[in-house]
């Protein structure tokens, strides 16, 4: 993101991976950072650009998904990817900031089935002079794709860091991030972007 400006029709940039955590980098697959709102998921092989930069699934799985799935099954896919993705959003926004409660559990079922079509199988393997017995995702359909991004955003709900979640706060800035900060502080996606236009706007605020 640093030093870039965003016009209307201009080409998008690389995906914005500064959330610290693949969950929120995948709501900010939409965002505006800018004003004008950015979107990596349109259409089918953006959604496995994005799968690919973010490091959920490996370039083979990437390149031989988009060999054998054809255009409008893909587009379905992101069409798929969209809606989960919002309707995290919008999980996400109600519960930032503090422990996801148990009695909200019921709210989690749209996950669980996403999670539910995750299909893994044990394979062994030789690592060095050993061998290794490991579950390895089985990506025998297009959908299966998703399943990496959905059991990072259920270990995000999970986990301790939940309540460490942010949005900047730079209108009109849209990214979300985690806050690994020492003395959870942080208040911009990125110092090197949202933090400078918030002192440039102090620095003329002081001036006037």
């Amino acid at each position: 993101m640093k030093g870039m400006t965003m016009e209307a029709g201009q080409e998008k940039p690389a995906p914005f991976l500064v959330a610290e955590h693949p969950a929120l980098d995948a709501l900010n697959s939409r965002c505006a950072p800018w004003g004008n709102e950015i979107e990596w998921w349109g259409d089918g092989a953006g959604l496995l650009d994005w799968l690919r930069a973010a490091g959920l699934v490996d370039d083979d799985v990437i390149e031989r998904v988009a060999s054998e799935a054809g255009e409008d099954v893909l587009d379905k896919l992101a069409t798929q990817a969209r809606q989960l993705r919002e309707w995290y959003r919008d999980l996400i926004t109600r519960y930032a900031g503090d422990p996801f409660p148990a009695s909200a559990i019921d709210e989690l079922e749209p996950l669980n089935r996403w999670l539910a079509r995750d299909k893994q199988v044990r394979v062994i393997e030789a690592v060095g002079s050993h061998v290794h017995l490991h579950w390895q995702a089985s990506f025998s359909r297009p959908e299966h794709l998703l399943a990496p991004l959905a059991a990072q955003m259920a270990e995000l709900i999970a986990s301790d860091q939940l309540v460490s979640v942010k949005n900047c706060e730079w209108p009109p800035c849209t990214l979300w991030f985690v806050d690994t900060s020492k003395n959870q502080k942080r208040r911009w996606c990125s110092m090197a972007v949202c933090g400078n236009r918030a002192k440039a706007a102090a620095h003329r605020a002081r001036k006037k």
